[in-house]
Formats: structure tokens, C-alpha cells, sequence
């Protein structure tokens, strides 16, 4: 048998989990950094490590129904309605939580500032 038709099963298990490892990689920056307010830093350093990044937001898909059965069931952690099952907080109150997602993400950045830290180190 010639070189060309050796077949290195561990080459081809090293690169099947580093494609792993990478789509792995794509969904975080594709979830978690896209939405973060730091996600900027993060994508810079990947594209001075690894060439440019592409990262597109692609919003989180829908719960299954038994994701969200579980979901329901779970407490409101927080809030009026804290300690309440999520099922019996009224719909409205969720869908403003949903929109307030910028702001959590200002205030996340502002307790980071200079000024905040300062702050909470004199505490």
C-alpha cells in the first residue's frame, strides 16, 4: 500500500474533535459574546489570534414544551413577583423584563466603570 492511502485513524480523531471544539466555539461567540457588553474585547482578541471572526447574533431558539414546562415551574428569582412560580407571573411583567435586557447590560458596564469600583472598594 502506498503512503497516499495510509489512513492515520488518530489524525482523523484529532481533527474531528478539533471541528468540534470549533462549532463549539462558533456558538458561544455566536451566543454568549454577541450579546455580551464586553462581547467587543472578546471578538478583538479571537480575530488578533485567529484571523478575522465573523459573529452574527442569532437569537435563542424557542424552548421545547418540556423546557418549558420546566421553566414554569421554576421561582422568580427576583422582583414583585419573587418567589412566585414563573407560570403565575402575569405575561406582561415578563415581556418587560425581556425589553429591559439593554439596560441590564448598561448597568453590568456601569458597576465594571472606574468610578463603581472605586466605590466599592471604599466600602
Amino acid at each position: 500500500m502506498s503512503d497516499a492511502c495510509v489512513i492515520d485513524a488518530d489524525r482523523i480523531q484529532r481533527r474531528k474533535a478539533g471541528r468540534e471544539r470549533a462549532k463549539a466555539l462558533v456558538e458561544f461567540i455566536n451566543g454568549e459574546v454577541a450579546a455580551d457588553p464586553e462581547g467587543d474585547i472578546i471578538r478583538e482578541t479571537l480575530a488578533k489570534a485567529f484571523g478575522q471572526v465573523a459573529v452574527q447574533v442569532v437569537p435563542d431558539k424557542p424552548m421545547t414544551e418540556s423546557e418549558a414546562v420546566d421553566f414554569e415551574r421554576r421561582s422568580m428569582p427576583f422582583g414583585v413577583h419573587a418567589s412566585k412560580q414563573i407560570k403565575t407571573v402575569p405575561l406582561s411583567y415578563l415581556l418587560w423584563l425581556e425589553g429591559e435586557e439593554d439596560f441590564r447590560r448598561q448597568l453590568r458596564r456601569y458597576l465594571r466603570s472606574a468610578r463603581m469600583q472605586q466605590e466599592q472598594e471604599g466600602d
